[in-house]
């Protein structure tokens, strides 16, 4: 079993690619998880997380009752 250099896994053309299109993503992933942080400090973040389960819930009972 022959093993790959990590250095030239990441030097492919490709994966430079996709490291270039993550890098000019990380301002987005640094702002959200900034408000992430800011959400959770308050208190807020379970309270959002919450009525998103409770949406999805909802959601898929009505998407399930359609079917029947």
């Amino acid at each position: 079993m022959s093993q790959t250099d990590p250095l030239e896994e990441i030097l492919k053309n490709e994966n430079l690619e996709k490291i270039s299109e993550l890098i000019k993503t990380l301002p987005t992933i640094e702002k959200l998880t900034n408000k992430l942080s800011e959400l959770d400090k308050r208190g807020e973040l379970d309270l959002l997380l919450d009525l998103a389960d409770q949406s999805l819930s909802i959601l898929d009972a009505v998407q399930k009752a359609d079917l029947i």
